[in-house]
């Protein structure tokens, strides 16, 4: 298992959160597992109601949402990812920055949990990378971003990344990948 710290952009914070990670492995060659990990007082976490059949939705990033953004290392071209607490999902395919936006069909949808305590909050996702999800190659390297965005008190919302370029937040931005794994 490998773990990334998450880093809220500095123009936004939630003071009640101590630290965010994010957990993350490949069980299989087609599979990742990411367990999405808040730690400090949740009750300021503005949290959806959980779907009692989750399902394809968008927009989920207007309020508390996790993310994850894929490419395989030199494409232009990257998966976006958003899990909602709810257990809600999106997928969007993207030739380019911010460019060819699509809603492919996903065959095997994300699974996406919820935990909430007092003190941590713990959202565990499930994604299946098939090769006719990702088109993946026999051999590179796999890159992500994770990201998340939490509703606070009286609407106020904080981004949160491992890496933020200058400026405003843009989970999207190339600069922002990192290496997952080789394929």
């Amino acid at each position: 298992m490998l773990t990334i710290l998450l880093e809220p952009h500095p123009d936004s914070s939630v003071a009640s959160v101590a630290g965010m990670r994010v957990d993350y492995e490949r069980p299989a060659p087609t599979g990742l597992l990411l367990t999405y990990v808040l730690d400090g007082e949740t009750g300021d976490i503005v949290l959806p109601e959980a779907s009692q059949t989750p399902r394809r939705q968008d927009g989920l990033w207007q309020t508390t949402c996790f993310e994850l953004f894929l490419r395989i290392d030199g494409s232009p071209g990257y998966w976006e990812f958003n899990f909602s607490p709810s257990g809600d999902w999106a997928a969007y395919r993207f030739t380019d920055y911010r460019a060819g936006m699509a809603s492919p069909e996903l065959i095997r949808p994300p699974r996406v949990e919820c935990t909430r305590t007092d003190q941590r909050l713990i959202v565990t996702v499930e994604i299946n990378l098939a090769p006719h999800l990702l088109d993946l190659p026999a051999t590179g390297e796999l890159q992500g971003i994770f990201s998340a965005v939490l509703e606070g008190p009286a609407g106020t919302t904080s981004y949160w990344a491992s890496k933020h370029p200058a400026g405003k937040p843009d989970f999207h931005h190339p600069d922002n990948f990192v290496p997952l794994f080789p394929l």
